[in-house]
């Protein structure tokens, strides 16, 4: 005789089954609808939509590839479980060609921004009250942040202000957010926000390029490093770079002395002695007044005259850091960020003019 199965269990199995296709079809409805969002924004963006792949050993997330503001942007998603809880996360990385040392993390303000200031690098403001009220700045390099966080970064922050999380780390940005987004104008936000954090030289690069037109030239950006001018001044070529000298920056004017003007008497005028770092012996006392500077080179009767009372004056109306004369070259260093037009062509012009010998004839 066949046992009869209890009319209970069968109801059972059939409310079981039922809730376990109603919860099937609900996964792929809500998954099938941020496959549309998602398709819509890349859409939106010019770029391409990967649809999702699931198997029985692996999946792939869903992603958008995408180019924007010259920068090659991904978007896609990933989860973390925990016990019986899983936590998805939407992403945005783009790689940029920021300072190898540099590493930046901003992320908006919440019930826990007080512990969040404590810890980690260094709290920094940029100089805009609402932005860092409302914001957690944290930077390896407090001094340079402010230049990487810039007005047009801010804009693109706030204009993507829905939870993202932006961090700057090894030439990469990454911009997350907790929650698979769901809007294909966030989605949107949030990759113009990357390409302008990815985009960070954008102030300096600007500013530096109209310098450069000036002498005919090009800034161009740095590979792991910020900007750089090529350019010539009344036939000399030099070049500005930004360089850091012991947890210090400068802007550096270096101009290259030519074959045909011949090779320089090497000194060094210095305000700081660690900014110095050569071979060459300490002039004490001077053989002329250096204004404040401290003097270094091997032949006193030559550096003599090859430095005037004019040269002087201008190296200390710049507040130039260091004027350093090599065989090759001349260099001027000039403390931080320097944008402003008008000393950087007075540091150009003194440069090529002790780089020429225009003012003391040839060099031998």
């Amino acid at each position: 005789m066949v046992p009869r199965v209890p009319v209970l269990l069968i109801i059972a199995v059939f409310v079981f089954v039922g809730l376990l296709w109603w919860m099937i079809s609900q996964a792929n409805r809500e998954a099938s609808r941020i496959d549309h969002v998602w398709q819509r924004a890349a859409d939106e963006l010019n770029g391409d939509y990967t649809e999702r792949e699931t198997g029985f050993f692996a999946s792939e997330p869903r992603k958008i590839d995408v180019e924007l503001e010259g920068r090659d942007i991904t978007v896609d998603h990933y989860s973390v479980s925990s016990g019986n809880s899983t936590t998805y996360y939407t992403r945005v990385r783009a790689s940029c060609e920021a300072p190898s040392d540099l590493k930046l993390r901003v992320f908006k303000t919440d019930g826990f921004s007080g512990l969040a200031r404590a810890v980690g690098f260094q709290d920094v403001p940029v100089g805009d009250p609402e932005f860092d009220e409302n914001y957690i700045i944290k930077a390896s390099d407090p001094e340079l942040a402010p230049w990487w966080i810039n007005q047009h970064v801010r804009d693109a922050i706030v204009g993507a202000d829905v939870g993202y999380r932006y961090k700057l780390e090894r030439g990469v940005v990454t911009t997350e957010r907790a929650g698979l987004e769901d809007d294909p104008d966030g989605i949107v936000a949030a990759v113009q926000a990357t390409a302008a954090f990815a985009n960070g030289k954008r102030r300096l690069l600007n500013a530096w390029n109209l310098l450069a037109r000036d002498f005919d030239g090009e800034a161009t950006s740095v590979p792991a490093g910020w900007v750089r001018v090529d350019g010539q001044h009344e036939g000399v070529p030099f070049s500005i770079e930004i360089e850091d000298v012991r947890d210090y920056h400068f802007t550096v004017i270096e101009a290259r002395i030519t074959t045909s003007t011949g090779k320089a008497e090497p000194f060094a005028l210095s305000k700081e002695g660690h900014l110095f770092g050569s071979t060459m012996p300490r002039v004490e006392p001077p053989p002329f007044d250096t204004g404040g500077y401290k003097l270094y080179g091997l032949d006193v009767s030559k550096v003599a005259g090859l430095v005037d009372d004019a040269d002087l004056s201008m190296l200390k109306k710049l507040d130039a850091a260091k004027l350093r004369v090599d065989e090759d070259r001349v260099t001027i260093m000039l403390y931080g960020v320097v944008t402003k037009k008008r000393p950087l062509h007075a540091a150009i012009a003194l440069a090529a003019r002790l780089a020429s010998g225009a003012r003391h004839g040839p060099y031998r």
